[in-house]
C-alpha cells in the first residue's frame, strides 16, 4: 500500500514539474518566479521575415551547445554569413552579433540551426 502512494506521489511530482517546463515560467525569461512582468516579457522567438538593418547589435539566444566544438562550429556558422561578425559564448549559451550589412532572422536561424541547434531568442542591443 506504502508503495502505490509513493507511486502516485513521484507520478503527481513528474506531471507538474513538465507542466512548469511546457509553461516556460511565465515570459519565457526561463525564471519560475515570473508572472510575465520581467524584462523577458514578450520577446520570445523572432518572426522569420524580420531584417535587422546593418550596424545593429544583437544577441542570439542558442540552446544545445555543451562544448568548445559545440559553440566553434555556432561561430563559423554565423561569421560565413555576409555582414556578420559573431562571437559565442558558451557560458551563457548565447552568441554577440554585429551586422555590417542588413540580415534577415530567418538566415541567421538557418546558419545556426543547420549545425544542430536552435536560436530561442534574438535581442536588439
Amino acid at each position: 500500500m506504502i508503495n502505490i502512494i509513493i507511486l502516485i506521489i513521484v507520478a503527481a511530482a513528474v506531471v507538474l514539474a513538465v507542466m512548469r517546463i511546457r509553461k516556460g515560467g511565465g515570459c519565457g525569461c526561463g525564471c519560475s518566479s515570473c508572472s510575465g512582468s520581467c524584462s523577458a516579457a514578450g520577446k520570445g522567438a523572432s518572426d522569420k521575415n524580420t531584417v535587422y538593418p546593418a550596424s545593429s547589435s544583437l544577441v542570439l539566444d542558442i540552446t544545445g551547445m555543451h562544448c568548445e566544438k559545440c559553440s566553434g562550429s555556432v561561430t563559423e556558422a554565423l561569421n560565413a554569413l555576409d555582414g556578420v561578425s559573431a562571437e559565442v559564448d558558451l557560458k551563457n549559451n548565447s552568441a554577440s552579433v554585429k551586422l555590417s550589412k542588413d540580415i534577415s532572422a530567418e538566415k541567421l536561424e538557418s546558419a545556426v540551426s543547420d549545425r544542430g541547434f536552435e536560436v530561442t531568442r534574438i535581442r536588439v542591443l
